[in-house]
């Protein structure tokens, strides 16, 4: 009887995998938002900075200062691609490949993926907003009225 033939795995499946791993870990661990550009640029094989909506810097990983200069300043074979979460843009992703651009896929996964983080980084801000415009449409209306209450939630 004939020895089976071997399956050989090819690299590329097994490399995307990997890649979308190494990006997933960074978010389950709760790293925060640097360690998840660390891993994102290590699984696409870029240079990248994340920015929020307004354009703030919040994380880089890029291999030089001047790497972090030219990929903020969208030189070169940089991209800037919008992060958003349902439809609503939470900030840009700014990518410039060190070799070979990332497959479309994982570039998508890994957008997401920086997308989350982004939005889930901002969500304290939203509840404390929220308290606020809560506090001062109850106030002026006058649903609020007692001393005590209105120090409170002051």
């Amino acid at each position: 009887m004939p020895a089976a033939p071997q399956r050989t795995q090819t690299a590329g499946p097994a490399t995307f995998l990997n890649a979308f791993e190494e990006v997933s870990e960074a978010v389950e661990s709760g790293a925060g938002l640097p360690a998840v550009a660390r891993a994102a640029g290590h699984a696409l094989d870029a240079s990248v900075a994340v920015s929020d909506a307004a354009g703030g810097v919040l994380a880089v990983a890029c291999l030089s200062p001047e790497d972090e200069r030219a990929v903020l300043a969208g030189e070169d074979a940089t991209e800037t691609l919008d992060l958003r979460v349902a439809d609503e843009r939470v900030g840009l992703l700014r990518l410039r490949p060190r070799g070979t651009p990332p497959e479309a896929a994982l570039l998508r996964i890994v957008t997401t993926l920086i997308a989350q983080e982004v939005d889930r980084a901002r969500a304290p801000e939203r509840a404390s907003e929220a308290a606020v415009t809560s506090f001062l449409s109850d106030l002026l209306s006058r649903k609020v009225t007692d001393r005590e209450n209105i120090l409170a939630r002051a």
